[in-house]
């Protein structure tokens, strides 16, 4: 198995709850401040999927990392290039159920990554259907409007106070009023809506399109698409994108009744247009978005009301979510230990508990290892002894020259200093029952697989 089958398998186990923690918490802010600004709303849950996206590349590379290192210093040559995951699995399959699932994770996957890439492949031939969809859309059917309502529209973008580009076409195949383009966006107006609708409310669809344009929707809509094409194996990444579209809907409605005398004419424009809504491509927007929402924008229009936005609630609101998300980052599972090493549980414990005490007395240790391995003259994963013998520096037994070694002790007050560390493969096998990190950094998380002296500290 490839190192990047594994990395991108195990990036998709770890974005399906990565997802939930986002989507949770974004869920319990809006529920906590359900009189939040559109606004707000629409940035807030942005900014979730923003960050969904960039979770979900900087845990591949992380994942990619991690497992590239592992198989460089050749952790579990025995299993023919296998990774830690592979090795803390075999440790592991004894220990009950957890192990057992974590096992079958392990065979699957190369299995999850071919389905991953076959419905990424799908997913992009829908995406370039709807493109197709939409180029027809832009260039088949569609005329210039007249003169009237071509100054309909420069009158709006005054309204508005936009100067950008914006153009008006009737089309004859667009069941509903929509904004496609990027560069030089198009409002495409179905005939139909142009014979169905009044003046009035002509102008505040009109006005509605003109507010997706002028706040960039078109551009929004299109990474949003993107990262669903990407992210389309989790479903909270679709909650996130309904909350997204739904709310961007009410800013351009917020808009439009800011600059309405009567939101009635508006509601009724909508309610008009609802009998014609259909399908339409990926990378336009809609005036009408989805049927199921189109009616409870009709509501929230006619029952639009001054609310007074508590700042206060919001801080209470952003400190409950910061503590859950907190707490779930901390949570690391724990394995039950077969039978025979529950005895050697309290002892093991009780031998952590004295490393994590004796963790302010070891500091110049740590600062000391710190700034080797920035440097590249230790590895942690292949372990090393350090040694510190007044004014010289030793490395695995090696004197290391009197203008390299001041760098490293020269701010060090401890005349003696004795750091062994094992080998990560040996480390796992002799304590499997630690934590991946703790075996992983021994010396900043206290492993009991470290020797220290004057003072020696049980090892391996």
């Amino acid at each position: 198995m490839t190192i990047w089958i594994q990395s991108l398998s195990w990036t998709l186990i770890y974005s399906l709850g990565q997802g939930f923690v986002v989507y949770a918490s974004l869920w319990l802010f809006l529920k906590l401040l359900p009189a939040t600004p559109a606004h707000v709303k629409y940035h807030l849950s942005l900014s979730a999927l923003t960050f969904l996206f960039a979770w979900f590349g900087v845990t591949w590379w992380q994942q990619f990392h991690v497992i590239a290192l592992a198989n460089n210093h050749s952790i579990v040559p025995a299993m023919g290039g296998g990774t830690v995951h592979a090795l803390l699995v075999g440790t592991m399959v004894s220990y009950g159920w957890q192990g057992s699932l974590l096992s079958t994770v392990i065979a699957a996957l190369p299995w999850l990554s071919a389905f991953y890439l076959a419905g990424l492949v799908l997913m992009l031939v829908r995406l370039s259907g709807g493109m197709l969809q939409l180029f027809a859309l832009k260039n088949n059917a569609v005329i210039q409007p007249e003169a009237a309502i071509e100054g309909l529209l420069q009158s709006l973008k005054n309204k508005l106070h936009f100067e950008g580009h914006a153009q008006l076409l009737i089309s004859a195949k667009a069941q509903v009023p929509m904004v496609i383009g990027v560069l030089k966006p198009i409002i495409l107006m179905p005939a139909a809506a142009i014979a169905q609708l009044s003046t009035e409310q002509l102008e505040t669809i009109i006005m509605h399109e003109l507010a997706h344009i002028k706040r960039y929707d078109y551009l929004v809509n299109i990474l949003q698409t993107v990262t669903e094409t990407i992210l389309f194996f989790n479903p909270f990444v679709w909650m996130v994108s309904s909350i997204i579209r739904r709310e961007r809907e009410h800013c351009c409605d917020d808009l439009v009744v800011h600059h309405t005398s009567a939101p009635l004419i508006y509601a009724t424009a909508l309610a008009a247009l609802a009998a014609n809504t259909g399908p339409y491509p990926h990378f336009s927007i809609a005036a009408t978005g989805q049927t199921n929402h189109l009616f409870n924008r009709i509501k929230r229009i006619m029952e639009m009301k001054k609310n007074q936005f508590s700042y206060s609630r919001m801080v209470a609101a952003i400190v409950i979510i910061s503590g859950i998300a907190c707490s779930i980052a901390w949570i690391r599972p724990s394995f039950p230990q077969p039978e025979k090493e529950k005895n050697t549980e309290a002892s093991t414990t009780q031998a952590a508990v004295k490393n994590v005490d004796s963790t302010t007395n070891m500091s110049e240790e740590i600062q000391l290892v710190q700034q080797l391995e920035h440097d590249g003259l230790i590895n942690q994963l292949k372990g090393f002894v350090v040694e510190k013998n007044q004014h010289m520096l030793f490395i695995d037994g090696s004197l290391i020259a009197d203008n390299i070694a001041s760098k490293y002790i020269a701010t060090l007050t401890k005349d003696q200093i004795w750091i062994q560390v094992y080998p990560f493969a040996e480390r796992l096998k002799q304590h499997p029952n630690a934590g991946f990190l703790q075996n992983l950094l021994p010396v900043m998380l206290t492993s009991p697989c470290v020797d220290y002296k004057p003072k020696k500290k049980p090892g391996c």
